[in-house]
């Protein structure tokens, strides 16, 4: 069981398609952490989630970023996902204090290097004007430090000199010119396979219908989480990846092989572990607990048909 408790930062809802929340989750460490609520599980918290409400969470899976999501609120290579099982239960102990703000700080002359990096979002809420002096104290005869210093937005600088506040309306000038966002391009099948090595686009997007379903492969894999890649039963003992890890039981994630067609052609897709939770609402340990649906394994889930 995973438990901890957290202080809800952000809660994002798209105005197009609904596919679920994104949440970013404070700790009383100050440590944040990005998660995720299907659609298909979203309904029993809609009007329970608040921001700045402090939750206690248990329950849930820890996932690995596959490495192509972009938009990323938090710079970790993990984030929470929630399943049927997950206990979100707001903490009524005033006890626990979770600061409300979590501010990252990085030189402004890495800000072009991290807006061209679309894996993660980045919006700059402050500037720090000068290099702070750390306060060093004691505490419990331990020594401690603490660094008090003022952020600015932007809008104006306000500086005290003998006695009188001043603002300076010339501040920093933190506007980037933004290339032209030419969406995804939406190609047919047949104009995806005519596609050459030269291609540069790293995404493209394309409307099919699911024509055939393969049952005659597993439809899951068992993988390693820490080195993300797929392993077998060897020997009658998992073969792990370079971490060396052994793992009674190891996790396990979706691997759909379909086939789909548009009205130019026909090509297989194999849709991952996020897709299918994100259709279904259920994770691969959910459907092989459920003996309606798989008979002890040997039954291809009904629920993926």
């Amino acid at each position: 069981m995973f438990f901890n408790k957290y202080h809800i930062k952000g809660i994002t809802r798209e105005i197009n398609e609904f596919r679920g929340y994104n949440l970013i989750f404070i700790d009383d460490r100050n440590a944040r952490i990005h998660a995720f609520i299907a659609l298909q599980i979203s309904l029993k918290y809609e009007g329970y989630l608040k921001e700045g409400q402090i939750y206690n969470l248990s329950d849930f899976s820890v996932k690995y970023y596959i490495g192509d999501e972009t938009s990323r609120s938090v710079r970790t290579d993990k984030h929470i996902y929630f399943t049927n099982d997950t206990k979100l239960i707001k903490d009524e102990d005033e006890g626990m204090k979770i600061e409300p703000q979590c501010f990252v700080f990085f030189y402004l002359e890495d800000v072009q290097n991290r807006k061209n990096d679309n894996r993660y979002l980045i919006d700059i809420v402050g500037v720090l004007d000068s290099i702070p002096r750390k306060n060093m104290y004691k505490k419990n005869d331990v020594e401690k430090s603490n660094v008090k210093f003022t952020l600015f937005d932007g809008s104006a600088k306000i500086t005290e000199w003998n006695d009188e506040v001043i603002a300076d309306k010339s501040f920093y000038v933190l506007d980037f010119e933004d290339e032209e966002d030419k969406g995804i391009p939406c190609l047919t099948v047949k104009e995806l396979f005519n596609l050459k090595e030269d291609y540069i686009e790293k995404k493209v997007q394309y409307k099919v219908i699911v024509k055939k379903i393969e049952k005659k492969v597993n439809w899951y894999t068992n993988y390693c989480a820490k080195c993300d890649i797929d392993i077998e039963l060897v020997d009658k003992k998992y073969q792990y990846g370079q971490c060396g890890k052994i793992y009674p039981y190891p996790d396990k994630r979706y691997q759909l092989t379909t086939l789909c067609s548009d009205s130019s052609g026909t090509i297989p897709i194999i849709w991952n572990d996020e897709e299918v939770i994100r259709l279904c609402g259920k994770t691969v340990y959910d459907l092989i607990a459920d003996d309606e649906e798989v008979e002890d394994g040997e039954k291809f889930p009904a629920v993926l048909k």
